[in-house]
Formats: C-alpha cells, structure tokens, sequence
C-alpha cells in the first residue's frame, strides 16, 4: 500500500464515528488505502464491518450524525484535506463515481434512462444534450446493451435487472470518472449475470484506465476480478496484500477463517456444510483496546487483548494486524 505517483485515489487514517448514547462508537477506525490507475482494490468484510460507511466517506456521503476525520484524502489529484478543497459534489460523478448493489432502487423510477445518463454530463462537462446523448448512447454500446437508442427512452421498470445494472455502470462513466467504486455490484445477481457484470468491470477498467475499488463478501469475486485486496473486520483493515498471496497465504486468524467458511465443490457431493465462524461482527467504542476478533479467534492469546494492535509487515506489499508471526505459515 506505498503511495505512488500513479495513485488516483490516497486515502491516510480515515475514521467514522458515531455516538450511541453516551459512547462512541468507531464504525471506521483508522482506515488507509491507495489505488492506482488500472487496478483493482477489493475491500472485504462481513455485513456490517464498515465496507459501505468507507465507500460513502470517499463519497462525501455519510449520513447524518456520522463524524468523519482523515489525515489526507487525494482523488485523482484534488486534495479533499486541504483549505482549498473543492465541494464533493464537483467531484462525484466527475473524478470519483460509484455503482451500488441494487440498481433498480439506485434508479429514478419516473425518468427515462436518457435523462437519467445525461444530466451529470450536462453538469460537469457543461456539453449540449446532444453531446451527452451521443455519449450515452457510445457508453451502452461498451457495457453490451443491444439497442442503446431504444433504451434511452425507456423507463427503470422495463429493464430487467442485468441491463439496469449495466446503464448503472455507464452511467458511472459518463464523465470519464479516475475512480469507481463498486459497492457489491452483482449481490442482487443471479450466477450468470454475476460473471458476465464481471467480466465487464474487466474490460472496461482496462478500456478506460480506472482504478477501483471493489466492495464484496465474495472471495470468489476478489480471485476473478482483484489486483490487491484488504481485508476489514470491526472498522479496521486487518489484512492487505495481493490477492493470490492473501489467498494463498493468509497472515491474519479472520482472513483464514473466512477461506475456510468458502463453499467448495466437493463438500457438496459429501453433504458437508462449511464450517461457520462463531458470534458475530460487534460494534467498538473509541477507547476499547486490544484485537478486535479476539473473542471469536480460535488462536486468541491474552496478549491480544493489551493495547492497541500495529500492522505487522510480512513482505514489501502484505501486511497484516495480528501479533502472530504468520497465521499461514
């Protein structure tokens, strides 16, 4: 996660708070994270682990009476930090878009799909809506819908739930955006649409130079689609790296459990379920100390529970939030 000169998205020690009667609580604690043009960063985590709270910070988005603080927040160039610092609302849609999980919803039932694609193109690029038309047009063409022309004019309830989601993507594009977040984008999915929604992201990061990030619970999406993946447990990364080294060698008890918890093929033929990781993911106060998977860890020492836990280096580009020197060893 070193910083480079490529990064269009730089994200230092963000945090989310928000307080619960007299306590308060850390929903994104310390969060830091860089991508660059061309790669994909998977963000991974069970519900309620604070994947979708960072994706709204990056946003400008966390509802009210959500606190955010971070130390540095760089999207494509502009310093969101700074005393200078545009308004996210120049930059959503422009420098930074998003496509979230349930497109239908994500929608505006009473406008037709063309209004919908080329009102921010209006807005940011201050083009006529003939340029803006002719790009929507050019943008349902890339994500594979058949009859762009004949789309344009239709309604969110005549599309069925794959093209919703693939005007959702174009839509996305439609400024040229450097970022794109993708929150769960194939969860209201079935299989099949699932792997061909995939293998777009695919082809258009590498069409239009995008750095994303991808925010999923599927394992199996983060193997087919990630370049570096992070691992989020209560707020926290814990785990960072490569994906087929996290994969291959996870550094951290929540990243193995959440291999092991995988469903595969030949458990099926033997009528084995996965085994489940026990309890569930809890909310942490500000001041609470020690490793936050401590009390559903099976390799949990009293140690862990001291202090505050630091990133441990693996290699160069793994790195891990544990005291054990190598989980996957």
């Amino acid at each position: 996660m070193t910083p480079c000169s490529a990064n269009v998205l730089d994200l230092n020690s963000l945090s989310v708070e928000v307080r619960e009667g007299k306590q308060q609580l850390m929903l994104v604690d310390d969060i830091s994270m860089t991508i660059t043009r061309g790669e994909t960063l998977c963000l991974v985590g069970e519900s309620g682990c604070g994947k979708t709270m960072t994706a709204l910070s990056l946003l400008g988005l966390c509802p009210y009476p959500c606190q955010v603080s971070v130390n540095k927040l760089l999207i494509d160039g502009a310093d969101m930090t700074s005393d200078s610092a545009p308004p996210f609302q120049t930059l959503r849609g422009d420098r930074i878009s998003a496509v979230f999980q349930d497109p239908i919803n994500a929608l505006n039932p009473l406008l037709t799909i063309n209004r919908q694609m080329i009102e921010g193109f209006i807005h940011h690029e201050k083009g006529s809506a003939l340029e803006a038309r002719e790009k929507a047009e050019y943008l349902l063409e890339q994500v594979g819908i058949r009859d762009p022309v004949l789309t344009l004019g239709q309604y969110p309830h005549q599309l069925s739930g794959g093209q919703s989601q693939r005007i959702m993507i174009a839509m996305a594009l439609m400024c040229d955006p450097a970022v794109l977040i993708a929150d769960e984008p194939t969860t209201a999915l079935d299989t099949t649409l699932q792997l061909q929604i995939l293998r777009l992201f695919r082809e258009l990061q590498s069409s239009f130079n995008l750095g994303v990030l991808f925010i999923t619970h599927d394992l199996g999406v983060v193997a087919h689609i990630g370049d570096r993946m992070a691992v989020m447990y209560a707020g926290q990364i814990v785990e960072a790296g490569p994906v087929l080294e996290v994969l291959h060698n996870p550094a951290h008890p929540y990243t193995h459990s959440l291999l092991m918890c995988a469903p595969r093929i030949e458990a099926r033929f033997r009528r084995k379920l996965p085994p489940a990781i026990p309890g569930m993911v809890s909310s942490y106060t500000k001041d609470m100390q020690g490793c936050r998977f401590y009390e559903r860890c099976a390799v949990a020492m009293e140690e862990c529970r001291q202090g505050r836990i630091p990133n441990r280096e693996i290699d160069d580009t793994h790195i891990s939030r544990c005291l054990l020197p190598g989980y996957g060893d």
